[in-house]
């Protein structure tokens, strides 16, 4: 897979964050990493076993420089034989997940992230090019590693390595460095055991592809059936895997093992068959929302609800950014008389259909990232009435990012992606949710009327963003993009606009192993020819009904 210069640039943002510092009370160890958003971290075993035998403290401080020292160390998830230690802070951050590789991948391109200047010199996080030289079984040890250039120097040890191709993070880095094996590279361990020793912390599409290898290896015992279990499998490596399809998954596993016969399988497939792969997973998508594991994309009817008001107050018809484009226009009005209209329009739209679904997501205990479409403030007077922490975000046509708090009252306004990742939003525990509001914020504030130039309401406001937007669109939010699931609610490709907005994050957002899904009643020709188009699986149910059957779960 050949990646763009953006979307590498990408990744490694999400890699550094993803990246933390080692340290015991006599000093700095190694790297680590985080697996999972709620706070599991990876490093190596000889970087924190001193803390274990001494009883020493150990210290992990986060790219953004936050430092935790109530540090556990999970010695059941542990590898000590395999160099692999796993510790758990209490804090919501950026992950990558992790995969395998095989034979077929050396000579791939992997890049490694890690502090080996750090041990000697007290120098930054560092970024390392290799390729996956060979994969190899250590002797004595038994621990399957590869080697690769990427890994430089004794800091590093805990380190993540990235691959490019399957997007996964394959490897951590072991303090082997001269023996018979490697003369000028580095080892590092591979997962495969660690997988088995955790099956929770194995990614969900790692598992079925195994569990396609695994069945077309014996698709002859079960010929009349095979091509519906591997469809099945693949529909659930998009969808996810949800209660009702794990006793499917134990009889693929046990016919696997040899534990049932062909025959015996055959007959417990065709009994199960009519259970559907297309229905939701109300219960895995709501454990997933709760972990910060899916960025929500939220539409908004407001454009469609004023176009009557519009209509009425210019005397011209057409859509929303027509009528816009023809106010700008005339000589007899503003921007600004164009500005207090929908402000006042809006304020008589307080409860349009997505208030429930606000309400659900105000009630999740964690930080969520939330692409809005919307000019109205519906969402985050909903998260102030459930006293949940957000953070609005938004961009000056200069491409100053505007940050909001809600619980300040002034914004803060960042020159450069490097400040506001130095706010310290997401990442913080508890911290606050990303609101990132892509078409603009109406302010009645006067100082805050720059975030009113930047609103997305003419047809040449969308020209200009189109133009601008890998300048406008902050890394930061597309960070908290990769790695995570992608739902598309109350947002439709009806109209020019919204698949202008859509198609920026999509391809802001790149090339990803993650889904993206939406929920779309009735789709016409092109909605259906649109959402196929862009890979994206729709469910056709009406928004308020998921909303309902999610709730339940929530």
């Amino acid at each position: 897979m050949t990646l763009s210069t953006t979307e590498k640039n990408n990744t490694r943002l999400a890699l550094e964050k993803a990246t933390v510092k080692i340290s015991t009370t006599s000093g700095f160890k190694g790297t680590g990493f985080f697996i999972t958003p709620d706070g599991y971290i990876l490093t190596a075993w000889h970087c924190i076993s001193e803390s274990i035998v001494l009883s020493t403290t150990i210290t992990v401080e986060t790219f953004e420089g936050k430092t935790f020292e109530t540090v556990q160390i999970d010695q059941e998830k542990s590898l000590q034989n395999h160099d692999i230690a796993v510790l758990k802070i209490e804090h919501s951050t950026t992950c990558v997940p992790l995969g395998l590789i095989s034979d077929e991948h050396k000579g791939q391109d992997v890049i490694a992230i890690g502090y080996p200047a750090a041990y000697i010199e007290g120098r930054g996080i560092g970024i390392y090019q290799g390729i996956i030289n060979q994969l190899i079984t250590l002797p004595e040890t038994h621990i399957e590693a590869f080697e690769t250039a990427s890994i430089e120097g004794q800091g590093q040890s805990g380190g993540l390595i990235y691959h490019f191709a399957t997007q996964r993070l394959i490897g951590l880095a072991t303090n082997i460095y001269n023996n018979e094996v490697t003369k000028t590279t580095g080892i590092a361990v591979r997962f495969n055991t660690l997988f088995e020793n955790w099956p929770e912390i194995m990614p969900p599409s790692e598992r079925l592809t195994h569990l396609i290898q695994d069945i077309t290896d014996k698709r002859n015992e079960i010929r009349p059936i095979w091509k519906k279990v591997t469809g099945y499998l693949k529909q659930l490596r998009k969808l996810g895997i949800g209660e009702k399809d794990q006793d499917i998954l134990l009889d693929i596993a046990n016919f696997i093992a040899d534990n049932i016969t062909p025959q015996e399988f055959i007959a417990s497939w065709q009994q199960d068959e009519s259970q559907s792969s297309t229905q939701i997973k109300y219960d895995i998508l709501a454990k997933r929302l709760k972990n910060s594991e899916i960025a929500l994309f939220l539409g908004s009817t407001i454009p469609e609800q004023l176009m009557p008001q519009l209509t009425t107050a210019f005397d011209i018809k057409g859509c929303f950014s027509e009528i816009c484009e023809y106010v700008e226009l005339n000589n007899d009005y503003s921007r600004n008389t164009l500005r207090h209209e929908i402000q006042n329009l809006i304020k008589e739209k307080e409860a349009p259909l997505l208030a429930s679904l606000y309400q659900l997501l105000a009630n999740l205990p964690s930080p969520i990232v939330i692409i809005y479409s919307g000019y109205d403030k519906l969402l985050e007077n909903t998260f102030k009435k459930y006293e949940k922490k957000f953070a609005v975000i938004s961009h000056s046509p200069e491409g100053n990012i505007i940050v909001t708090c809600s619980d300040q009252s002034e914004p803060e306004i960042c020159q450069n992606n490097d400040k506001l990742s130095g706010l310290d939003l997401f990442e913080d525990n508890n911290g606050y949710s990303l609101i990132y509001k892509i078409n603009g914020c109406i302010s009645s504030i006067p100082n805050h009327a720059h975030q009113n130039d930047a609103l997305l309401l003419a047809e040449h406001d969308y020209f200009n963003f189109a133009k601008s937007m890998d300048k406008l669109i902050p890394n930061y939010v597309i960070g908290h993009l990769t790695g995570r699931d992608l739902w598309f609610l109350g947002q439709y490709p009806q109209n020019w606009e919204n698949r202008l907005i859509m198609q920026a994050i999509l391809e802001r957002r790149g090339t990803s192993n993650n889904s993206i899904t939406a929920i779309h009643k009735e789709p016409d020709e092109f909605a259906k020819t649109y959402w196929q188009a862009k890979n994206v699986h729709h469910y056709p149910i009406e928004l308020a009904e998921f909303v309902e059957n999610l709730q339940q779960y929530i």
